[in-house]
């Protein structure tokens, strides 16, 4: 039966494909793209996802989804409806407009995507395949069930449609941006470093007005977590950071743990010396991510090696002091080449791959 905002399925094809062939967009990005679009509900014409769902689905980390998707809001493949809480899903809505009409031509032929230059140039030429996108051609591609945070899946007809799809005469008004709810913010959170950063970080997630009471809760939860330890030296995420990262969809923290930045770097200094490491040691790269603190942003690889032994492996992306940064960026295109690549669009592009490093710290290519 079909549904009221149903869309074509030669239609999703092709709205992937421009993601795909867009020179801003990333693997990553179309990642996240892809299960925005197999979570399209054609009842309600909207889609909805957890920001944890998204992690977990692509398989891609934290950092890389939070940037995903703020590119895909940025170059219009996606709209937000409602931004996500604690256990509720964020509503999307991808824009299917920006694909072409194909003229007047029969259903029959529409749905079937019988173009094969186009279909080559995706890698789909029949069912089987296209269902990897959770396409077919007769078969609009959305799930039926709506996700939660908690990884159930709500029944629809239980549950009334959170965000209904906008006309004209409403539209303006949901969308209303709360542009003085900053100050509100700041101070629910009740750390007052800052400031600016803090702001630059709030207009760029720019929260709808019907939002901004969910930012607000959250920021006390937060804050009031932290009083509880009574330890005014007790670490928190400043504001830019807290926004930056979404951790407003998460719950607040029963207790913060202090960063293990000193420790961390105990242990390299310890692998830097000859008489705790071998000489060369393959490393095996089983998760990387992107890190800010003091300053500087570092990318993070948990690596194994012997088997069964963990280390992590750290190297400075961006620094205020030149010379730190130059030696970091030296060290990256070592890596890059130990590791068998020539660029790095995606920190998880280094996941799988190994790398010898030696007493001295340097990136060698395994023989």
């Amino acid at each position: 039966m079909k549904r009221k905002y149903d869309v074509a399925a030669w239609k999703q094809v092709h709205f992937l494909r421009l993601a795909l062939r867009h020179p801003e967009t990333t693997k990553a990005d179309c990642a996240v793209l892809g299960e925005i679009v197999q979570r399209y509900h054609g009842e309600y014409g909207n889609a909805w996802s957890s920001h944890e769902m998204l992690i977990e689905d692509t398989g891609i980390s934290r950092p890389s989804v939070i940037r995903a998707k703020k590119k895909l809001e940025r170059l219009g493949f996606v709209s937000v409806l409602s931004m996500g809480r604690r256990g509720r899903s964020t509503v999307y809505k991808p824009n299917f407009d920006m694909v072409p009409e194909k003229g007047d031509i029969p259903v029959t032929e529409t749905k079937g995507i019988r173009d094969d230059t186009e279909l080559d140039a995706l890698g789909i030429k029949d069912d089987t395949e296209t269902a990897l996108l959770g396409v077919t051609p007769d078969t609009p591609s959305y799930i039926r069930l709506r996700p939660t945070k908690a990884g159930r899946q709500d029944i629809d007809i239980d549950i009334a449609p959170a965000s209904p799809p906008l006309t004209d005469g409403l539209e303006a008004t949901v969308a209303e941006r709360a542009i003085d709810g900053f100050d509100e913010l700041y101070k629910a959170y009740g750390y007052r470093r800052g400031r600016a950063e803090a702001r630059k970080a709030y207009e760029a997630l720019s929260p709808a007005a019907a939002d901004h009471p969910v930012l607000i809760e959250s920021a006390n939860a937060w804050r009031e977590a932290w009083e509880r330890q009574n330890k005014p030296d007790a670490p928190r995420y400043t504001l830019a950071n807290w926004l930056g990262q979404e951790r407003h969809l998460e719950d607040a923290p029963s207790g913060f743990v202090k960063p293990e930045r000193k420790q961390q770097q105990k242990q390299r200094k310890l692998r830097m010396n000859a008489s705790q490491i071998d000489y060369e040691r393959v490393h095996e790269v089983m998760g990387a991510f992107v890190e800010k603190e003091n300053g500087r942003t570092y990318l993070k690889l948990d690596t194994v090696y012997d088997g069964n032994a963990s280390e992590e492996v750290f190297v400075v992306l961006e620094s205020s002091r030149a010379s730190e940064q130059d030696a970091g960026q030296k060290d990256l295109w070592k890596l890059l080449s130990a590791c068998g690549l020539d660029s790095l669009q995606d920190e998880n592009d280094l996941v799988g791959r190994s790398f010898k490093m030696n007493r001295d710290g340097e990136f060698l290519t395994i023989n």
